[in-house]
């Protein structure tokens, strides 16, 4: 029996309902994982740890959350999705509770290693629950408005979980969001219990006699050449979780503010994101949902926007705030284009999860290259060395864009869905 009030939803927008249950969720979770860069000057002065070693700490984080959405996007499409993103929720809850009582090193290391692996399993299942209940007219809306849970998820923890880091103990920013994700689990599980009479298809997947197992997916990465997405995802990655780690250390460093002005700041991105991730949405609608080429516009403005950057440092602090929150926003956008809108055009081959686990994978992979570099850099040769390698790394995934193999189109009913 689903519960009261349901009949009502079902007949009148129940895509809405499910996609917004699936918006709020990864706006929590976001708590508990935005929340290490947000108390991270914190640590290193209560704490006394270098920047290489709680680089470290977030190269747990991103190598067991990359590992993760390679293994459980492709779970995603083969499982019943609603109790995988429960008990990932759950698991993320108590990883953070863990991470709060902990001090050594180590434990801090594991427990963060935990939370990225269960943070995993949250992303891929989600997107297949919103294009299994959206109708193809309404996907590519629904789907804008589930990329934005991104958006709102950086704004909500840069503020909410930011009032508790300046008001509060650094253990406070790990206890209360793993209450809150466990809590969150405990409603998750109780609305989607019988997800699949909320869609129509009864007691089980209609569809699950079409999707392929595992062994399937080194052909189907290459033979939709989603590899070269891949590419620009990991270098995408490298930047886009770099900036989120050490954003408020940035400011922090190169503008000695306040650690409540330097989140002040920050809170700004998430804004100017929307406007990137309605700008991505429309681009891409300008040139005819060739990925490509969308791409490529993309990274072209990122290679301009961190070169001003690297200029601005030796001019003023306005130029350097723009042209920060600008490079933000566009790997932000690019981000959103990769892991939001490129999964969606695997919808007829049953593989969305899939594609959007192994692209998740990507972007978190070139997250955990980057971030014990990143800090050892910051220690070694200051700011000035990290943005000279962000420069070389949009003008490398700029080339991969613009020399990757012509598009192919992809037919989903009466809509032309084309790869890299």
């Amino acid at each position: 029996m689903l519960f009261p009030g349901w009949y009502v939803i079902k007949h009148s927008y129940s895509f809405w309902f499910i996609s917004s249950l699936c918006w709020l969720a990864y706006v929590t979770a976001y708590f508990g994982r935005i929340n290490l860069s947000i108390i991270l000057p914190n640590l290193h002065d209560t704490l006394g740890y270098s920047n290489a070693s709680l680089g470290m700490i977030a190269l747990c984080f991103f190598a067991a959350y990359a590992i993760g959405q390679l293994i459980n996007g492709f779970i995603g499409d083969v499982i019943n999705p609603q109790y995988f993103v429960s008990l990932g929720l759950f698991a993320a809850g108590l990883c953070n509770i863990f991470f709060g009582f902990s001090k050594g090193i180590v434990f801090l290391c594991v427990f963060w290693f935990l939370n990225g692996y269960a943070q995993s399993m949250l992303w891929g299942p989600m997107v297949r629950m919103v294009a299994e209940a959206t109708p193809q007219k309404e996907l590519q809306k629904i789907t804008l408005f589930f990329a934005s849970s991104t958006v709102f998820g950086y704004l909500f923890s840069y503020t909410l979980v930011g009032k508790m880091a300046v008001r509060l103990s650094w253990r406070m920013v790990f206890l209360i969001p793993g209450c809150i994700l466990i809590l969150i689990s405990a409603v998750w599980f109780v609305i989607f219990r019988n997800y699949h009479a909320m869609i129509g298809q009864g007691s089980a997947p209609h569809r699950a006699e079409s999707r392929r197992g595992l062994k399937d997916i080194p052909g189907f990465v290459l033979r939709t050449r989603l590899w070269a997405v891949g590419l620009i995802a990991l270098l995408n990655g490298s930047v886009k979780e770099g900036m989120t780690l050490w954003g408020p250390s940035f400011f922090i460093d190169y503008q000695s503010l306040p650690l409540e002005k330097a989140l002040y700041f920050m809170s700004f991105v998430p804004l100017m994101n929307m406007v990137a991730l309605a700008g991505s949405a429309f681009v891409n609608r300008v040139f005819n949902y060739q990925a490509k080429y969308t791409l490529s516009f993309f990274m072209f403005l990122a290679l301009v926007f961190s070169v001003l950057l690297r200029v601005g440092m030796n001019l003023n602090h306005f130029v350097v705030d723009f042209a920060f929150f600008g490079l933000f926003a566009l790997f932000l956008a690019v981000n959103n284009m990769i892991t939001a809108f490129i999964p969606l055009y695997f919808n007829k081959e049953r593989r969305v999860s899939s594609a959007a686990g192994f692209l998740d994978c990507s972007v978190y992979a070139g997250a955990a290259l980057s971030s014990p570099v990143t800090g050892f850099i910051t220690d070694k040769f200051g700011w000035q060395g990290i943005i000279n390698g962000w420069i070389g790394i949009c003008a490398a995934a700029l080339v991969i864009s613009l020399l990757s193999r012509n598009y192919q189109k992809w037919q989903q009913k009466n809509v032309t869905i084309p790869i890299i």
